[in-house]
């Protein structure tokens, strides 16, 4: 008979692993907050201003980049990406600063800021 170690050690056996904690700059974000439905969709369309960005990369319309670094600076992150549209490679320098309780992204790069709309 298994007795109660032995019952919490086959559950904790069985839990999956915890994910990792999302960093507030993860998930599906849009230029325009109606873009959303279409971006959610997943639909393909130059029109739309979208990128879903996990922990490890960003992926737009056509784009994908590969998050190389990752810096802390003050409410701020520094990334550096590695992309790819087709056979076009380059190199990206941005900072992400995420307000508005979560729901909105501000890009700035090359001095030039971009905003997103968080897509629930």
């Amino acid at each position: 008979m298994i007795g109660y170690r032995g019952r919490v050690l086959a559950l904790v056996a069985v839990l999956p692993a915890p994910a990792h904690a999302a960093s507030p700059w993860e998930g599906l974000w849009a230029a325009m907050q109606d873009q959303c439905a279409t971006a959610k969709a997943g639909v393909a369309n130059p029109d739309i201003t979208a990128v879903r960005i996990t922990s490890a990369e960003v992926l737009g319309h056509d784009m994908r980049c590969k998050l190389v670094s990752k810096r802390p600076q003050g409410d701020e992150v520094a990334v550096t990406m590695q992309c790819a549209s087709g056979a076009d490679r380059w190199t990206r320098a941005a900072q992400w600063q995420v307000g508005a309780g979560g729901a909105m992204l501000v890009q700035t790069e090359d001095g030039q800021k971009t905003f997103f709309y968080r897509c629930r």
